[in-house]
């Protein structure tokens, strides 16, 4: 008896041994797997969060290499007031203007380039305010050295309803100068508005929600710059569609208005020699 209690003993020891060595085993695999797994996850998150990155340094406007310029102007209850002052804010990344009614969008800076490239920021660089202002969310206008409008607590006089800030935006300017509709207006979540392309058109209002935006008065100014207007190809008329101003196309032997013979131009010529021959003399007084 006492030698068959002996086995039993060493029986149970031995299958509680065993029992112990596989939970030890069973860690020691649930360990390496859960850190290879860690590993794994880091490294697809590094690679997802440099491929973002790399994403929004590819999207336009890019930095060092685009430059854009788009009209605007800035319009309170039934007016346009004066233009942003010059400011240039090369710490922010280069989009500024020059106080000609014109947004100039030249990044040399991620921080505005690509999807940093907004109103929101242009208008901070320049010290002024669009949008939120303060703890209370009041949505407000306000130009450098100039009034804030706030609303809910500023009116228009002689103008019904009550204003609040908006932006009328035009995706080509060369549509906002041939008296089109804006194509959206935004009149929450400023930050949304980006500098897309080249050639566009704001307005930013502080006026009655609904109220006719007028273009911005600047878009003359942006052919001056070079800027592409989205003007159509198509829609330039060939010689033969020239507007009557101009004059009727010219048959084979017919001149076409406004132009000159030969016969004329040398008639013209002489007169010209005699006029020009006919010295005139100051009174000098003497």
């Amino acid at each position: 008896m006492g030698k068959a209690s002996s086995n039993k003993k060493v029986a149970r020891a031995a299958k509680a041994g065993g029992g112990r060595a596989r939970a030890a085993g069973e860690r020691n695999i649930i360990f390496p797997a859960a850190l290879a797994a860690v590993v794994i996850l880091g490294t697809l998150l590094v690679v997802y969060a440099r491929e973002e990155r790399t994403a929004e340094a590819l999207e336009a406007p890019l930095a060092f290499e685009d430059h854009w310029h788009s009209a605007y102007g800035i319009y309170v209850c039934d007016t346009f007031v004066p233009d942003l002052p010059e400011f240039t804010a090369p710490q922010n990344g280069g989009n500024h203007t020059h106080g000609d009614g014109l947004i100039h969008v030249h990044p040399f800076s991620p921080a505005r380039a690509g999807e940093n490239a907004t109103l929101v920021n242009w208008f901070t660089d320049a010290g002024a305010v669009l949008g939120g202002g303060d703890e209370l969310s009041e949505d407000r206008l306000g130009v450098p050295g100039g009034e804030t409008y706030v609303e809910g607590e500023d009116s228009c006089d002689g103008v019904d309803g009550d204003p609040i800030v908006q932006v009328a935006v035009w995706d080509s300017a060369f549509a906002a100068s041939e008296g089109e509709a804006p194509d959206r207006v935004v009149t929450e979540d400023f930050g949304s508005i980006r500098f897309d392309d080249d050639g566009m058109a704001y307005t930013i209002a502080f006026a009655p929600e609904g109220a006719e935006l007028p273009a911005p008065p600047s878009l003359d100014d942006l052919a001056g710059v070079g800027s592409d207007l989205g003007v159509d190809p198509e829609d330039i008329p060939d010689d033969a569609e020239l507007d009557e101003d101009f004059g009727e196309p010219a048959g084979e032997d017919e001149p076409a208005e406004g132009d000159q013979t030969e016969e004329t131009t040398e008639e013209e010529g002489a007169d010209e020699s005699t006029t020009s021959s006919t010295p005139t003399t100051a009174d000098d007084g003497s």
